[in-house]
């Protein structure tokens, strides 16, 4: 059995180790030393709390890398498409607070269900705005479920107002969650994902966003990332 509440603390733990890694006058270690632990912890954060979900088992781990790889497609610069992976690596840390019940139920949440999950998004902005990253990324976390068109969550925000970041994260989710298998239903082939999304370009979806999605895709072949 999960001991949920020592996971807690392991992962309070490791944000509290994270907290100075970015201040020069606190962290002990060069600023790449410091980079690298910073993303040894999200790594650590990220394997802890899916294992209380075995059809996300590695999820974040292929949003962090697909949501980098749009990054260089869209000529982001080295330093944001950095914070873009390491959001990506702990974009679904507040499921930690979400019951164990919800995150594997083999059938489709329902309403009250459903809105209990979206809260995953507030409290990961709780658990990081705390720390002073270099990057905007405790609201990546914040924004990742936003849509173009007002109908994400948990704001409703439109267009522009959403954090380019938060966009690549969006597609980024969404594609992986299409092709992973959940208990209601199996995995999708990438096709399937990439031009169900085509249809949402610039409705849901960032249309440049997707676009770069695309053309990962189909023109420089990119992969999901296997763990196995």
């Amino acid at each position: 059995m999960i001991d949920v509440e020592r996971m807690k603390k392991e992962i309070e733990e490791r944000l509290k180790e994270m907290q100075p890694l970015f201040s020069r006058k606190k962290s002990e270690l060069s600023p790449e030393r410091s980079l690298q632990r910073a993303f040894a912890l999200a790594r650590a954060i990220a394997v802890s709390h899916e294992v209380r979900d075995t059809y996300k088992e590695g999820h974040q781990f292929r949003v962090a890398d697909l949501a980098r790889a749009i990054g260089e497609q869209m000529n982001l610069d080295k330093d944001r498409i950095t914070g873009l992976r390491l959001a990506g690596l702990i974009h679904d840390i507040g499921k930690i607070d979400i019951p164990g019940e919800l995150l594997s139920k083999p059938t489709k949440l329902d309403e009250s269900e459903a809105r209990i999950m979206q809260t995953h998004v507030e409290i990961g902005h709780a658990m990081l705005k705390g720390i002073r990253f270099p990057w905007p990324v405790a609201r990546m976390v914040w924004e990742h479920h936003e849509r173009m068109d007002g109908s994400g969550y948990p704001r409703g925000l439109k267009g522009k107002r959403i954090l380019l970041e938060s966009r690549i994260l969006a597609v980024a989710d969404v594609v992986d969650a299409i092709t992973s298998r959940r208990a209601y239903r199996p995995a999708r082939e990438v096709h399937v994902a990439i031009y169900s999304m085509k249809g949402d370009r610039g409705g849901l979806y960032d249309q440049d966003v997707v676009d770069a999605c695309l053309r990962l895709f189909d023109v420089q072949g990119y992969k999901m990332l296997d763990l196995d």
